[in-house]
């Protein structure tokens, strides 16, 4: 199956004040760096590789979380798509500040300065 993300939601949570910051982005608008480390997580999201254990967390702590969504497109033998039939996927991936790994900081660092303050719950 090809999968698509079709939308990035990024939420930076928790610290010494609490505040939620984030932004939602489409791939395209990715400069490359960023964007190779999201097909990069996609694929171990898909193996459930690469998210973190939340009871690490601090209550000051902060923490990154991305939320992948995505289209995956059957494809015929000739490689014909088969629109009829679209699956959906959503993963939710979470890192706090201190344990970032390399193969996202670029990622992380990118979506950081697309953030805006997002209203309290």
């Amino acid at each position: 199956m090809v999968t698509h993300i079709t939308q990035l939601i990024y939420t930076e949570s928790g610290g010494f004040a609490g505040l939620q910051r984030g932004c939602t982005i489409e791939p395209q608008a990715l400069p490359p760096e960023p964007l190779g480390q999201l097909q990069g997580l996609v694929q171990q999201a898909q193996a459930k590789a690469h998210t973190r254990d939340p009871a690490l967390r601090m209550p000051d702590m902060q923490v990154y979380t991305l939320e992948l969504v995505s289209h995956g497109k059957p494809l015929h033998a000739d490689g014909v798509d088969q629109p009829q039939e679209l699956n959906t996927s959503h993963w939710v991936l979470q890192y706090p500040a201190s344990d970032v790994p390399d193969d996202v900081a670029d990622l992380i660092e990118f979506l950081h300065e697309q953030a805006v303050p997002l209203p309290a719950r």
